[in-house]
């Protein structure tokens, strides 16, 4: 055996082992990698979970602090002729001063100028107020205590009776003009969200679709009444909504110069008897 293979293998062999010793190495590395990275884990997981305990502990705190601790308002009574709701508003207090006047407040959201309405104390720290508002409208309401050491006020709610109206069923109005002036093509989207927890609302039924019509006018004259429900075949209705889609050529007998005299209006009427209308003018021409 020549001198140069016993260095050969001599330097193999070292080489195994230097790279079998790297091999442990990187491999005691790896566990020691996955151990801290456990640990870390662990750790977000319980700085987390303190997180969550000290901001359920100040909310108590909060809570505690609050005057006001339970609100709630209900919809005894909706008159649609009138346009009004009659609402019951109800609120336990945590305290009363000495002596203490309190006023409950509202106004529209449009102006500054606050109405007073009077407190009728039920029992205890527990109040109630009802009033009859107009529908149309969105308020502001909160309360006011009156004492020798000074005021203090906090806001009860927000009721937003005009938004709920608006958004709750949807209405889009297309209108496209023939070249002929004489017809026009209305593509009428309606969308009935069935929501149970409307305000207005004590089950689905309430809130289905009645009614629904276009009126088309010419120059402020009706020319055509279309009953959305009857006529149109492309209508999808389900548990929890009411599509209502309707787009058709319509006939208007006569040849219309200028094509801003048309309008469209939509009137849809729920099971309460609440319209919701939208209106358009001839926007396309063909």
């Amino acid at each position: 055996m020549s001198k140069k293979y016993i260095i050969a293998s001599i330097a193999v062999v070292i080489l195994i082992i230097i790279n079998l010793s790297t091999f442990f190495k990187l491999n005691s590395l790896d566990e020691d990698i996955f151990e801290l990275d456990n640990k870390l884990q662990n750790t977000n997981f319980s700085i987390e979970n303190n997180y969550s305990q000290v901001e359920s502990t100040m909310n108590e705190m909060l809570e505690e602090q609050l005057w006001i601790q339970e609100k709630d308002y209900q919809i005894i009574a909706l008159d649609t002729e009138e346009s009004t709701v009659d609402v019951m508003l109800e609120w336990h207090a945590r305290d009363l001063l000495q002596n203490e006047i309190l006023s409950l407040l509202y106004r529209n959201e449009n102006t500054t100028e606050w109405n007073e309405l009077e407190v009728n104390n039920e029992n205890g720290l527990n109040y109630s107020v009802e009033h009859t508002f107009p529908l149309r409208e969105n308020y502001e309401v909160q309360l006011v205590g009156d004492s020798v050491t000074g005021k203090r006020s906090e806001e009860l709610f927000i009721l937003d009776f005009k938004d709920e109206i608006e958004n709750r069923i949807i209405i889009n109005v297309f209108v496209d003009v023939e070249s002929d002036h004489k017809n026009i093509s209305p593509n009428i989207i309606i969308y009935n969200h069935l929501d149970e927890d409307s305000i207005f609302g004590q089950n689905k039924d309430d809130l289905k679709i009645k009614s629904a019509e276009a009126l088309i006018y010419v120059d402020g004259e009706i020319k055509k009444e279309i009953n959305l429900l009857e006529e149109e075949e492309n209508n999808y209705i389900d548990e929890n909504s009411e599509n209502i889609n309707y787009y058709k050529i319509v006939e208007l007998d006569e040849v219309i110069e200028d094509v801003n005299d048309i309008e469209v209006l939509v009137i849809v009427e729920d099971n309460l008897g609440v319209k919701y209308q939208t209106t358009n003018n001839a926007l396309n021409e063909k």
